[in-house]
């Protein structure tokens, strides 16, 4: 692989890094291996889309039936109103996120659906 910066010179292992770091043999800039693996192959490493699919809202294990894409908590959300997406919402990602704050947040939402009916 070529450095990112200079792009003409290649990176090798940088020295008891362990293969964790890899260093341009001319600019001896040092890089994180695995960024730079992703960099150069992105559909190899796919990272995480914390804006479009955070791993704490599409960590379920069911499966559309017709595509088998896993569902995600935006997929039932989305047709619920205010108070009841959000507490569905803090219920799906409790256990891998907020925890009992977020129990409490659902709690919340929920008792404030029942006071405006």
């Amino acid at each position: 692989m070529k450095c990112i910066n200079c792009v003409t010179h290649d990176l090798v292992d940088y020295p008891e890094s362990q293969g964790q770091s890899l260093h341009c043999t001319k600019c001896k800039l040092v890089f994180n291996a695995e960024l730079v693996i992703q960099f150069y192959n992105p559909k190899e490493t796919p990272m995480t889309d914390n804006v479009n699919h955070p791993p704490h809202y599409n960590s379920s294990k069911a499966e559309c039936p017709g595509c088998e894409r896993r569902i995600e908590c935006i997929d039932i959300t989305r047709h619920m109103n205010f108070n009841i997406g959000n507490a569905f919402k803090y219920l799906w990602r409790a256990e891998l996120k907020g925890g009992k704050e977020d129990l409490q947040k659902a709690i919340w939402y929920i008792q404030n659906e029942i006071d405006r009916n």
